[in-house]
């Protein structure tokens, strides 16, 4: 399995749910640990850098288990199918600084993206 370690980095061998409530603090911290002794033994799969600006927010489509999108804090889109770089496509340019991506999904089909930028405004994009 692979899973966006950061937001540059996928890494290989690691399975772990990254969403859900942390019912105490207990629970939290050995779910810490687990990570940190999984880290450990994962290896660095695939890297690449789209933006001078660091990155804000990485979303999965649900249509491709290659494919995702990256948000720029400079509000640069980029979608990125790691198994085919031709399929790899700069989907929106941003406004520069104070445009940042403040989050982002991709609707169930994975054919629209929605962004929602600095500026308060959500907008939808075709990704197909």
């Amino acid at each position: 399995k692979q899973i966006t370690l950061s937001t540059n980095f996928i890494c290989t061998g690691l399975m772990l749910s990254c969403s859900g409530r942390h019912d105490s603090k207990l629970n939290r911290k050995r779910e810490e640990s687990l990570l940190i002794e999984q880290l450990r033994d994962s290896t660095l799969f695939k890297c690449c850098r789209f933006f001078e600006r660091r990155v804000e927010r990485v979303v999965w489509s649900p249509a491709s288990r290659t494919c995702l999108a990256v948000g720029s804090h400079g509000g640069d889109v980029m979608l990125w199918d790691y198994a085919n770089a031709a399929r790899s496509a700069h989907l929106v340019h941003g406004c520069g600084k104070g445009g940042a991506i403040n989050d982002m999904r991709f609707a169930s089909d994975g054919g629209t993206l929605y962004a929602v930028g600095h500026d308060g405004h959500c907008r939808a994009h075709d990704v197909e």
